[in-house]
């Protein structure tokens, strides 16, 4: 799926696109995000995927990730299929007194092995945006984020993401950090099948009667 089809489908007619892949147990696998979110890939061909993020609203998995600040190697489009996302975008500046160092992220087998460089960095300013159910947005890479989401509301997000700068992706570690090497643990199947029937119910229930998208606000 190209940008531009992505962006022509919209937010609406992705919904019920990723209901069949959902109904059909054991077909997908479910990935446990060092971000605190459950991932599932719909699809990829070449340097392009198709994603599905999912923060419950109850029994959430705990982040383990030192910050929750980081880029990426990819193009990002997220459309909001169910509830509402904050996206922080960061502007840094270089600063020996700042309190963050800039890691490497070297992703291997499940595991991403954090490597704190020696380049110290101030959050210069910062610029949130919500996107509500219908509403899509895109990050380019390289830009520092992270993502924001009531912890007693669920969210689902669909993100395209493909892969367009070489290297590994980075975040954000306190200074004097040695590292870490947190797993991206797939879940158990029967454990996987109970996540995607949430999402499934999720999804129904909001192609059955969704009404109008929140305003955008920033």
């Amino acid at each position: 799926m190209s940008e531009g089809d992505f962006r022509s489908v919209g937010c609406p007619a992705l919904r019920p696109a990723a209901l069949p892949s959902l109904r059909q147990p054991g077909r997908l696998q479910c990935m446990q995000h060092p971000l605190g979110f459950y991932h599932v890939r719909l699809f990829q061909q070449g340097p392009v995927t198709l994603r599905l993020h999912y923060w419950p609203a109850k029994r959430r998995p705990s982040p383990t990730a030192v910050t929750p600040y980081h880029d990426h190697v990819w193009a990002l489009q997220s459309c909001v299929i169910v509830g509402t996302i904050g996206n922080v975008e960061l502007s840094l500046r270089p600063d020996d007194t700042a309190p963050y160092m800039i890691a490497t992220i070297e992703q291997l087998n499940g595991i991403d092995m954090v490597v704190p460089t020696a380049e110290r960095v101030a959050i210069a300013s910062t610029e949130r945006s919500l996107q509500s159910c219908g509403q899509s947005y895109s990050i380019s890479p390289r830009i520092f984020h992270c993502t924001e989401v009531a912890l007693d509301v669920a969210a689902i997000t669909i993100v395209r993401a493909e892969v367009v700068v070489s290297g590994g992706p980075r975040t954000l570690v306190p200074v004097g950090y040695s590292g870490q090497a947190p797993t991206r643990a797939y879940l158990p199947e029967s454990d996987a099948d109970i996540v995607l029937a949430e999402v499934e119910g999720l999804l129904s229930e909001g192609a059955a009667g969704a009404g109008p998208p929140m305003p955008r606000h920033s």
